[in-house]
């Protein structure tokens, strides 16, 4: 995964992008609708503290996502990644942010397609 070091600012929107739906997904299948999950916004730390209230603690609980959603969501919450800006941010291993992301998608799609409520 060479070319993942040479990874810019439109690599991490899209990790985080995918991030943040895959949190929503989970919190979608506790019960929250649609308004509930607009209002979230882009906030990832905020997505996954409630995906944790829902029942989800002890898969949510590993370390790696906490560090790559502390990573992320501030630029992403701030869409850094998005316009052109100066980033202040120190931004986490470009494989560890997809390795955390493959992760929170297996999660999201194994929650969504056994249509359990959390």
């Amino acid at each position: 995964m060479a070319e993942l070091q040479e990874a810019r600012s439109p690599y991490f929107m899209l990790v985080s992008h995918a991030a943040e739906l895959s949190l929503k997904a989970l919190i979608a299948a506790g019960g929250a609708d649609d308004e509930r999950l607009l209002v979230l916004g882009h906030d990832l730390q905020l997505c996954l503290r409630l995906a944790r209230k829902q029942g989800l603690a002890g898969d949510l609980a590993n370390p790696k996502v906490a560090a790559i959603v502390d990573a992320l969501g501030p630029p992403h919450m701030a869409q850094a990644f998005r316009y052109p800006s100066y980033l202040s941010w120190s931004l986490p291993q470009p494989s560890e942010a997809l390795e955390v992301l493959v992760w929170l998608l297996t999660r999201a799609q194994r929650v969504v397609n056994s249509g359990m409520k959390m």
